[in-house]
């Protein structure tokens, strides 16, 4: 006999990683460090809403910076 308990995951992979993206991450990595032991892969999920919370957040700050210099330089009509 082996002491392997099976638990099943009935809540889809997407919503974890939609709860970590739109949570601003901080939850994502609370749900990471939650479940990384009895729930790899819904922990994996959430790692990956959070990193995508960070790329998303990323091109923003970068599209937002590079629209006020080309403005401030009169590039942009």
């Amino acid at each position: 006999s082996s002491n392997t308990r099976v638990i099943v995951d009935n809540v889809p992979l997407w919503i974890w990683t939609f709860l970590g993206f739109i949570t601003e991450s901080v939850c994502g990595w609370i749900f990471y460090a939650k479940f990384r032991e009895s729930y790899p892969e819904r922990s994996k999920a959430a790692r990956k809403g959070a990193i995508s919370f960070y790329i998303f957040l990323g091109v923003v700050i970068l599209v937002t910076v590079l629209y006020l210099v080309l403005d401030a330089k009169g590039k942009i009509v």
